[in-house]
């Protein structure tokens, strides 16, 4: 538990230099870099701000919001739960435990999707599923580059769903996504008058044997049902190669994020189902994290 007198009036820099010691003696990531995080929403200024107030007292209200913070992140819950954002290709998102927190690597992602979109032509309109969408991140980060793209945001999870449907709406982007709760292994008749250009997903990869072994901020505080797939991490690419074959236009893509160590068994259950140009794209840190294929014009 934090031990600061909260009825002691507290310096900004003596409360950022006591708070970034427990982190660091708890072993969190980044602990400098968190507490300043932390103790600017608190008091609601930026970053920046903060360094001109280091010797201003901090309010004990403002005390006390930042002390409660700092004891959630202490637990290990994901900082981006406590604040209520998260950066995603440079776009803020609400997320909460009802979400994963976006993950750079899931950026490589977008980034693939939009640089194929850049081969179509540009009067047409582009169609993108997106197989479980959680905060709706990838919806919405390819809505606001494709100005005239539709897509379906599919997600299982009613609860997750809602955020989902907060960050459509926070990006004005509602004309564009369509949030809808579908099962992803049950018929989607409702779909199958669309031609889509592309299936994208970040589906749940992670095997239950890797759950066990997770960092408290995701294996605790993130959904189980985004992240593994009681399985042996597999489950759902199988599936998603289907989606394409019957969803998508003949030369659309399917867009995948992997584990690392998976790109062989996932490219090569998309070359068993007759899809071509199938690669594996590397992360920033230079794992094959995506895979993407063709379906067949």
């Amino acid at each position: 538990m934090c031990s600061a007198n909260q009825q002691y009036s507290w310096a900004t820099g003596s409360l950022l230099h006591w708070a970034k010691e427990s982190l660091e003696s708890k072993g969190i990531d980044s602990p400098r870099l968190t507490a300043e995080i932390l103790l600017s929403h608190a008091l609601g200024c930026s970053r920046v701000q903060l360094q001109t107030r280091h010797d201003q007292a901090v309010a004990a209200d403002e005390t006390k919001t930042f002390l409660a913070g700092l004891e959630r992140r202490l637990q290990h819950e994901p900082l981006q739960h406590i604040i209520g954002e998260a950066e995603f290709m440079g776009l803020s998102f609400h997320v909460d435990g009802r979400v994963l927190v976006p993950r750079p690597e899931t950026e490589v992602l977008v980034e693939e999707v939009l640089r194929i979109a850049q081969t179509q032509p540009r009067e047409r309109r582009i169609t993108v599923l997106d197989v479980g969408t959680g905060s709706g991140n990838i919806a919405v980060a390819i809505a606001k580059v494709l100005k005239q793209s539709q897509i379906f945001a599919l997600e299982i999870d009613p609860a997750a769903l809602k955020v989902t449907e907060m960050n459509v709406r926070r990006h004005a982007v509602s004309h564009q996504v369509t949030a809808m709760q579908r099962d992803i292994f049950q018929p989607l008749e409702s779909l199958e008058a669309q031609s889509f250009d592309f299936v994208v997903a970040n589906p749940p990869y992670v095997s239950s044997e890797e759950f066990l072994l997770l960092p408290p901020e995701v294996g605790k505080y993130e959904p189980r049902i985004a992240t593994c797939d009681e399985g042996d991490g597999l489950k759902f690419f199988p599936r998603l190669a289907d989606v394409g074959s019957l969803l998508l236009r003949p030369g659309g893509w399917i867009v995948v994020e992997t584990a690392y160590n998976q790109r062989d068994a996932v490219t090569e259950m998309f070359f068993s189902r007759g899809y071509e140009s199938v690669k594996a794209v590397k992360d920033y840190s230079g794992n094959q994290r995506v895979v993407e294929a063709r379906k067949r014009p």
